[in-house]
């Protein structure tokens, strides 16, 4: 009695596998419908690479953002790099007017800013913004010709968008 209920779920598999329910194809049973425009992928992590930090105030930074298809589960999984910019800057919380001696250096990083991934049918993207300082150019210690920075504010370039499209084959 219940090799005929191994039998009929077999059946049953295959006649739902033939009719749109799941197809065989790929590495097994293809978990999506074909046709129904459910290519989302799923995000799994991601890590960060701050490649760059120094030379001309520049930073730079990577992050790598790992998913999968719904055609290739895990462990087949796919990677996108995306990388952005900023600056850093020095600016002074004190002076002495009458030495001109500039004291207590803060730095600001302005590192750019990566969105959360975005997982539509057949794509995933992340936008991100580089970044930039703007120290401040008002006189702030008397008199003095060598005027420093008393803040530095971080400026947001335009929105960057990268992506990865792809199309289920199963």
């Amino acid at each position: 009695m219940t090799s005929i209920k191994a039998l009929t779920l077999i059946v049953l598999f295959f006649l739902s596998a033939a009719s749109g329910l799941g197809q065989v194809g790929c590495s097994g049973i293809c978990p999506i419908r074909v046709g129904t425009g459910s290519c989302v992928p799923a995000f799994t992590g991601s890590y960060e690479n701050n490649d760059c930090i120094g030379g001309n105030n520049a930073l730079c930074k990577t992050v790598t953002y790992c998913f999968t298809w719904p055609d290739k589960p895990y462990p087949s999984s796919d990677s996108l790099n995306v990388s952005g910019s900023g600056q850093w800057a020095y600016y002074y919380d004190s002076c002495d007017p009458d030495t001109c001696f500039y004291y207590e250096r803060q730095q600001v990083q302005c590192w750019p800013q990566f969105d959360n991934p975005v997982q539509n049918d057949g794509f995933f993207s992340v936008r991100t913004r580089n970044q930039s300082c703007s120290p401040s150019s008002i006189p702030w210690c008397g008199f003095c010709s060598n005027q420093q920075p008393k803040s530095v504010d971080c400026q947001t370039g335009l929105a960057q968008t990268t992506g990865r499209a792809h199309t289920c084959t199963c």
